[in-house]
């Protein structure tokens, strides 16, 4: 199991970034152009798509590993992806963060880095990839819209505790996830005053639930959610 955590983190966050900074022609959010990076197709960041929690409207939510985090967002699969702490004890629902075509994969083994997953076609290349189900409500190829309930949330594939990992990626949403590209987005949420923000991916400030060198904030969600 280590050694293919080994192999799996070989193409690093680091090791992106800097074949992009070698392509000064490239800006970070130009999705029309492309570049080849470690043999896959990426065409640049998503900072103009903005993304809901998936969760409903005024649900607070402690996110647990940042972008780049050092558990396991260092990969170029991972290395924009946030992950949300939920309960250990009840599996709760999950809402499409925004409308699109949902593909579902199933993991049949404990070191797949999503395990059950469900990844939202969302058009343009890109998609999003929600990770670690228990079990999904929707069927594959099915469309969704946004705040639509599409999973339980679980513990599934690389994991240690029930959380979500969310995040924008660019590639094929047919294929499982650790297919495609992570790339930068931005979130909706609900601030301190009660108004809605925009968080970059990047600027989320993540951390494990009691452990004081690592403290992360909570989120509060801003999706409307069917009845």
């Amino acid at each position: 199991f280590f050694l293919w955590m080994i192999n799996w983190t070989i193409t690093s966050c680091e090791t992106l970034e800097a074949t992009a900074q070698e392509q000064e022609s490239f800006p970070l959010n130009a999705p029309a152009q492309s570049r080849t990076v470690q043999g896959k197709q990426d065409v640049g960041g998503g900072e103009e798509i903005i993304l809901h929690l998936p969760f409903p409207s005024g649900s607070l939510r402690l996110c647990t590993q940042s972008a780049k985090g050092g558990f396991n967002h260092q990969d170029e699969t991972t290395c924009h992806d946030l992950d949300f702490g939920t309960s250990n004890s009840v599996n709760e629902e999950i809402f499409a963060p925004a409308s699109g075509i949902a593909y579902i994969h199933y993991a049949f083994f404990t070191s797949s880095p999503f395990g059950n997953h469900i990844n939202i076609d969302i058009g343009g290349g890109y998609y999003i990839v929600l990770a670690h189900l228990f079990q999904t409500n929707v069927c594959d190829g099915c469309e969704v819209v946004a705040g639509q309930l599409i999973a339980f949330e679980g513990c599934t594939g690389v994991c240690t505790d029930d959380h979500v990992h969310i995040g924008l990626h660019q590639g094929d949403a047919k294929l499982p996830a650790e297919n495609g590209v992570s790339v930068p987005a931005n979130y909706m949420v609900v601030g301190a005053d009660g108004k809605t923000l925009t968080l970059h991916s990047e600027e989320f400030v993540c951390g494990v639930e009691g452990e004081e060198d690592v403290a992360g904030k909570s989120y509060t969600s801003a999706l409307p959610v069917a009845q």
